[in-house]
């Protein structure tokens, strides 16, 4: 996991903050680039972009709704802030502007330089320099997905979050397997994360807590189960006292679950579509059998058996 347990996380938060000022919009002061040069972010050039830097208030900056990161580093931001106070700000926070909230007119959504940001208001300097692009919100969100996702130090989580957000906005596969410089494979594998659940999303957010420090691998074959199942295998009989929960752990409880489709007593034309088999998971299930292979979801198949034993006992009659 990228997670490193025992270092404290600052968790993500609104950046946004009302003034005081009776809501009167205070002025976006240009600066000279210096050593900010202009062309210094990398764009498709089909993108309008204004390369003028200006000084923006630091409350009118705010994480952007698209924005996967979630978890920022304390140790690594105050490395950052201690290098701007003696170097200055190398290169600017690229933001787009946006209506604000109840007395703020205006406020900017940060495309690129979440951490610039942050280390700038660790600092307390009251206006950050910053590159206001002239996108719209699906331009705006892929290039904030894109390069937050050229960083190493994302979650597994949150590398999903930036894949099915990429998804979302119409995406395929290869396309966002291309953007990123990754495989099909990877995308689907990262995108299938988005599958885990609620409690166990959250228990992968504390980097403290057991599950956090679990294989990838075995977060990527549990992403494959029923919600309900995962809660179970994962957290309800999977305490504290047992460690980490292993690969050879999360795939024995798959193995009992599993149903074979060439044994089902109903017509499995549906399961083509279905993910929830292990003939959709190759990748995950090494040697899974040609075609359909096995049924992940046990309730789905006792569900559809059941079915199909009333209706021929209805037609018996």
């Amino acid at each position: 996991m990228a997670a490193t347990k025992g270092r404290k996380r600052a968790t993500d938060r609104a950046d946004g903050a009302d003034r005081e000022d009776g809501g009167r919009e205070p002025k976006a002061s240009p600066v000279s680039c210096g050593r900010l040069a202009e062309g210094t972010l990398e764009t498709p050039a089909a993108i309008p972009v204004m390369t003028q830097v200006r000084l923006i208030p630091a409350e009118l900056f705010a994480a952007a709704p698209w924005q996967t990161r979630r978890t920022f580093d304390d140790e690594s931001l105050a490395e950052l802030a201690a290098s701007i106070r003696r170097h200055g700000l190398m290169h600017p926070v690229t933001v787009v502007e946006r209506g604000g909230l109840g007395t703020v007119p205006v406020c900017y959504w940060i495309v690129a330089g979440e951490r610039r940001a942050r280390a700038c208001r660790l600092l307390g300097m009251p206006e950050i320099p910053a590159m206001v692009l002239d996108v719209g919100d699906d331009e705006a969100r892929e290039m904030c997905v894109v390069e937050n996702m050229q960083r190493r130090d994302l979650a597994p989580l949150e590398e999903a979050a930036g894949v099915g957000a990429l998804l979302a906005a119409g995406r395929s596969a290869k396309d966002v397997a291309d953007r990123l410089g990754r495989t099909v494979k990877w995308v689907a594998r990262r995108a299938n994360l988005l599958n885990l659940s609620d409690r166990v999303k959250e228990q992968l957010a504390d980097p403290e807590s057991e599950l956090a420090q679990a294989p990838l691998e075995a977060l990527e074959l549990a992403a494959t189960m029923p919600a309900a199942w995962q809660d179970v295998a994962l957290l309800d009989r999977f305490g504290a006292a047992r460690g980490v929960p292993s690969v050879q752990y999360v795939r024995g409880r798959i193995a009992a679950e599993m149903m074979d489709l060439k044994q089902a007593q109903f017509d499995t034309g549906d399961c083509q579509a279905c993910e929830k088999r292990t003939g959709c998971q190759s990748d995950l299930f090494d040697g899974a059998e040609e075609g359909l292979g096995r049924c992940l979801d046990r309730g789905c198949f006792e569900a559809l058996a059941r079915a199909a034993l009333e209706k021929r006992i209805e037609q018996a009659r």
